[in-house]
């Protein structure tokens, strides 16, 4: 079941958690006119190539704290609609009860927990029974503390879910094209996802069109004795000396697939010589190699010592 979020204080909750994962994706900052032409002023927000986001904690006629986003097209309109720059999409959500003149909302799924963001109200003028029988997404119903119920609730998604970005720039360019009396897109092209966490969106964005520097590397390798592997892999049998599970594959002469391991690294002066050689599986050998615990060393000295 889905329930709308009434308490002032998981309100503020969520729209902490919506301006979060919009900051992530919003990442440059440009002058926009916030509202419509008869009344807007100007203000700083966050953009995409898609969107523009606002928030504003302001409702000096009521006296009231109200989460105010606005959601619209970062730069000029796809059409000319002469309302270039102004929002698009409005959704103000109110910290105080249910109010049927505020169009956003949040909502909460019982069984996943996910906060939701949805729509409800009037778009353009039109009611929005008219414009779910245009718009192609999914509406739902929500009930709230109280049990009361209301339908055609529009769905734009889970705040913090890997599409949400996406989900929110089809819902601003179908408002858009509602309003311009055009046909919906209802299966706009999907783009790559961007990584929620903020930093990592940073870091993918510095690094995107780098090109990576070669570099020129000297690596010292030591002449190992054919008859010692050898030997190692016969007396392994093709299982790890250590962990005792089979080789992970066979090679291209169907031979089971160990690395032999010297007990006393070779570069700490460890000889070359079967008493000191013992077969692994890539992972043990890795792991000595990473870690070198002492109980394995131990073990694996005592199984290469009595194997001669």
């Amino acid at each position: 079941m889905l329930k709308l979020v009434t308490k002032e204080s998981e309100i503020a909750k969520c729209q902490k958690r919506l301006e979060k994962t919009l900051k992530a994706a919003l990442s440059l900052k440009k002058e926009i006119r916030i509202g419509y032409p008869s009344g807007s002023w100007m203000s700083k927000v966050g953009y995409n190539s898609d969107i523009w986001y606002a928030n504003f904690f302001i409702d000096e006629e009521n006296k009231t704290r109200r989460f105010w986003n606005g959601f619209g097209l970062s730069s000029e309109s796809e059409f000319n609609t002469g309302q270039n720059n102004n929002i698009a999409v409005e959704i103000n959500i109110t910290e105080k009860g249910i109010n049927r003149s505020i169009r956003g909302a949040f909502v909460i799924d019982d069984r996943t927990k996910e906060v939701i963001l949805i729509h409800r109200g009037r778009v353009n003028g039109f009611t929005i029974k008219e414009f779910k029988a245009w718009y192609p997404e999914q509406f739902i119903s929500i009930h709230d503390d109280k049990g009361n119920h209301e339908e055609r609730v529009l769905v734009i998604g889970a705040i913090e879910s890997s599409d949400f970005i996406e989900r929110l720039t089809d819902f601003v360019k179908n408002v858009v094209r509602f309003k311009n009396g055009l046909e919906p897109v209802k299966h706009p092209p999907k783009k790559p996802t961007k990584p929620h966490n903020a930093e990592i969106h940073r870091l993918f964005q510095e690094h995107e069109n780098v090109e990576l520097e070669r570099i020129e590397q000297v690596v010292l390798v030591y002449k190992r004795d054919p008859k010692v592997v050898a030997e190692a892999n016969e007396l392994a049998k093709g299982k790890c000396r250590l962990c005792k599970c089979d080789a992970p594959f066979e090679n291209e002469n169907g031979v089971p697939y160990l690395e032999v391991h010297h007990v006393k690294w070779l570069s700490q002066g460890g000889a070359d010589c079967i008493e000191n050689a013992i077969a692994l599986c890539p992972n043990c050998h890795r792991k000595m190699h990473s870690l070198n615990l002492a109980e394995d060393v131990a073990a694996l000295t005592k199984i290469a010592e009595s194997q001669w």
